[in-house]
């Protein structure tokens, strides 16, 4: 049980819920950057053996507790792992005003550009989020459908029969492209 509850901390948290005219909106916890955001940040130049090892256990505990509810993500990228540091507080009003993208320099957040790698790299969560493409499955079902972003999807998707699998192989592309 403590380990599920440790394993659903990389996933984003839903806070709450509402309808509006006819949309369903959901409101999500504050984060900070994307993982993609501080690689541009960081020119490319690559995190630390440390940081990778750190953002690659906290996907692999997200995608085991995605697997664990029956639900494949189908998404796994940069774009999709949002940055937060363990030891900041934040008290923000998310009303505020907030500066135009790519900036993350947002809503009371310091820029990216401030190494989260200086050190060991234990300051660093990361969360899943975007569960757009996601599926419920049953275990061991086998998908035929295509989804995904072409640079991070497994050849098996390509070829159109996929299982939970796929995702770690886009956790891979991801770690791949950190370093």
């Amino acid at each position: 049980r403590a380990r599920m509850k440790r394993n659903a901390e990389c996933v984003v948290r839903a806070i709450e819920h509402f309808n509006f005219r006819t949309h369903a909106c959901i409101v999500f916890e504050l984060l900070h950057c994307n993982l993609y955001e501080w690689m541009v940040d960081q020119r490319f130049t690559g995190a630390s053996e440390r940081v990778c090892k750190t953002v690659a256990k906290q996907l692999a505990r997200a995608l085991s507790f995605l697997k664990s509810l029956g639900i494949i993500h189908c998404d796994v990228k940069p774009e999709n792992i949002l940055l937060e540091r363990r030891s900041e507080t934040v008290s923000v009003n998310p009303l505020s005003k907030v500066s135009s993208y790519p900036s993350t320099a947002r809503a009371g957040f310091p820029s990216s550009t401030q190494k989260y790698d200086a050190g060991n790299g234990n300051n660093i969560r990361v969360k899943l989020i975007d569960f757009g493409l996601a599926k419920r499955v049953t275990k061991d079902e086998v998908m035929t459908a295509p989804n995904g972003t072409p640079y991070y999807i497994a050849p098996e998707v390509l070829k159109g029969s996929y299982t939970t699998q796929c995702d770690n192989w886009s956790m891979g592309v991801v770690l791949f492209i950190m370093l």
